[in-house]
Order: structure tokens, then sequence, then C-alpha cells
């Protein structure tokens, strides 16, 4: 259960006021630890233009989170730690961000320069080791996460310390409305305290790994999106992921290519790396068929899943007959393989009916 009240810009010293509160209730069946959390964040932004164009936000916040857990993980046999317990936390920080667009206009296109910098002003709290993680074990940093006052993707777990975050995104963009985008960025930690993130996240050394994206689209003819993930102490691999479509005449191809570094010392200590490929073919206004795979280059080599399948559609594009037939190839140790059968109807303007099997 969430609310979130926005006031109305510049109405409050040259900003707006925003109130955000949740209340979540998990409970497990069991004896598993069970959290209701309430969380209430009250922020002020704000948006300056200078006359030379430098446009600067600024984003404060004052928090506050109350727990109660039940049948605690942390309170096993022998540990002295009760079953229930009831914690609070508060937190404040101030989130700067000035950017410096540059453009120039080149006939119908032009072109983009935007260096970036941000500041962020945050205590060192203290741990709070009676509050559960349960939404912000997963850590991914990127382009669009760098930036972010709190990387953690949920309220458990607060991104605390001051730090500095850097960056440049440059642009092509044309008339025709493709466009080539790129983008590099850091940040650093201001303290020299370890911080809360997880092995493998970028964030637990006071640099954080280098952050890069690549994007182009052209005219619906072809896109492609490409995040990568540097160490900052000698730049090896940490991540790499690659997504791209493209259109020719009557065929839709897409391919998705992932690789993560494995993490030493922990559960995923070997080198992940897939790739997935679907292929299209329109045959006619009625017809169209579609094919693709998925194969694994890790640690077990080998082809994951293969799959085949058509849509028809009726002459009036009353409705919509989909069907695909995958089987899904597994190790001995992970299990027996599947095959299976999916179909689905689809009716204009009032949803679709699905089986599988």
């Amino acid at each position: 259960l969430a609310l979130s009240l926005v006031g109305q810009p510049n109405s409050v010293l040259g900003g707006r006021i925003s109130v955000d509160t949740s209340f979540i209730n998990l409970a497990r069946e069991g004896g598993e630890q069970d959290v209701n959390r309430i969380s209430t964040d009250v922020g002020w932004h704000s948006q300056v233009i200078s006359p030379i164009g430098l446009v600067t936000t600024v984003d404060t916040s004052v928090r506050g989170d109350v727990y109660n857990v039940r049948d605690r993980d942390r309170a096993f046999t022998g540990s002295g730690r009760s079953d229930d317990t009831l914690e609070t936390r508060g937190f404040a920080n101030a989130h700067v961000v000035s950017k410096y667009p540059l453009v120039k206009s080149l006939d119908d296109d032009y072109g983009l320069i935007e260096p970036m910098i941000a500041l962020t002003m945050a205590p060192d709290i203290a741990d709070y080791p009676d509050i559960p993680n349960e939404d912000s074990q997963d850590v991914q940093l990127d382009a669009s996460s760098l930036f972010n006052d709190n990387r953690f993707p949920g309220l458990d777990r607060i991104e605390d310390q001051s730090r500095i975050t850097y960056g440049v995104n440059i642009g092509m963009y044309y008339d025709s409305g493709s466009y080539m985008e790129g983008f590099v960025g850091q940040s650093y930690r201001l303290d020299e305290d370890e911080t809360q993130f997880p092995t493998g996240s970028g964030l637990t050394q006071r640099e954080s790994d280098y952050v890069g994206r690549l994007s182009m689209h052209f005219d619906k003819v072809m896109s492609l999106d490409y995040n990568i993930l540097l160490n900052s102490n000698d730049f090896q691999s940490q991540k790499h992921e690659l997504d791209m479509n493209a259109k020719l005449w009557r065929f839709d191809m897409n391919a998705k290519y992932f690789f993560a570094k494995g993490l030493v010392g922990t559960a995923v200590d070997d080198s992940r790396e897939q790739l997935k490929a679907e292929l299209g073919y329109e045959v006619n206004d009625q017809w169209y068929l579609r094919t693709g795979l998925t194969r694994d280059f890790g640690k077990n080599p080998g082809l994951r899943n293969a799959l085949f399948g058509f849509d028809f559609t009726n002459g009036c594009d009353c409705w919509t007959l989909s069907a695909v037939m995958k089987r899904n190839l597994t190790r001995e140790t992970s299990g027996d393989s599947t095959t299976e059968f999916l179909m689905s109807i689809a009716l204009k303007n009032l949803g679709s009916l699905g089986t599988a099997n």
C-alpha cells in the first residue's frame, strides 16, 4: 500500500513539497520471518536554470521507517536474540545535480555534449542489524541509476555517506527521429567507512566501477542498447548487456547478450554468459512465423531452449491466434528437460485467453 502526494511547482521556497508513505506486510507460513514496515519520506524539489544554461536540480528529504519483525531469521537457537523486535530508523539527505548541455545545430540535426556532476550530502548512519533486507538485495549499477540519491532498489537499505558523482552524456539527434547517445560516469565516496552494498554491485569501493552506455536507434529499422560496467582499478569487464533489434524487409530480428563476471568468495563465483536470439518472418498480413533459441556460454555451456511459433490474424483484425512450441533443455543434475505448448486467442478490445501444457 503506497500513497504519494506532490505539491504545486514553486509553491514552497521556489520548489515543491512531496510526501511518500508506504506500508508493507509480509506474512509467511511455517514460523518463517514476518515483517511489517511503515515508511514516510518528506521531500523538497527545485530546479534552477542559470543565464548561461546551467541546469541545477536540488532534492532534500527526511525519511522515517518503523519495522516490526516476528520470527526473526537472526534469532536462531543459541544466538541470544529475541524472536520479535520493533526497530525505528531516521535519515536525511540533500542531493544536488548540475548539468551543462552544450548544443550544436547542424541544419535540421543537432549534437549534444552534456557534462554532469552531483553532490550527495548524507550522514554516516549506524548499522541496523535488526532491520531485515527484503527488497534491496539485487543492486544493479548502470547509467540509469548512477545519479540516483539512493542506489539501493528498495527501502530496506539506505545509501548513506556523502559522495560526488560525475559523467558526460554525448548525443547526435536527427530530424528523422533517429539518434545516437553515449554516456560514461563514476561516483566517489567522500567517507572512508565501508558501505552496505553487496560484493559485485560496483559500489563497494570508494571509487565506483565505471558505468558506460551506448544507444543507437535508426527510424524503426535498427535499435541497439549496450551497457557496460568496468572495474575502477584495472578496467576489467564486470558486466555487459546488449539488446539489439532490426527489421529488414519482412524479417524481425532480436538478440540479447548478457555477461557478468564471477564474484570470488561468494555463492556466484562463476562468470555467467548467455545469448538469446529470435527471428520472425511476416508471411503476409495474416500469418507471422517466429523461432528462437537461448544458449549458455558459462560454466556449463550448451543450448538451454528453442522455440517455434506462429500468429494468425483473421481478415478483419477482430481476433488473433498465437501458438508456441518450446523445448527446455537442462543438465541431468538440474532436472528433466521439458516441452511446453502455449496457445492464446486475443479478441480486439476485449483481451485474451490462453492455455499452457
